[in-house]
């Protein structure tokens, strides 16, 4: 199944005086689970294997949890807008 692309609340709109490079480990955790869950998914927890360089072509792998079984998803960075990340959510399975 291939979703997106998607904006991660948790992604958007960096300040101008704290715009990292990447996007942390646990925002982007944040950011994918509430996503998945905003369309309808019962997801429990994401867990991502790091966080994400805010770069086109930028990737990482995570688990997303349903409590009875886990999915393994890429995350790929599609678009860099200011602040705010887009990316494409693909099931490795």
């Amino acid at each position: 199944m291939r979703w997106g692309p998607l904006v991660a609340s948790g992604l958007a709109a960096c300040t101008l005086a704290s715009c990292a490079a990447t996007v942390g480990q646990g925002e982007l955790e944040e950011g994918v689970a509430s996503d998945l869950q905003d369309s309808g998914e019962p997801v429990q927890s994401v867990s991502c294997e790091d966080g994400l360089a805010r770069d086109v072509g930028s990737s990482t792998d995570c688990a997303v949890d349903y409590g009875e079984h886990e999915r393994a998803i890429t995350v790929s960075v599609t678009e860099v807008d200011g602040g705010e990340v887009l990316y494409d959510l693909v099931w490795n399975d």
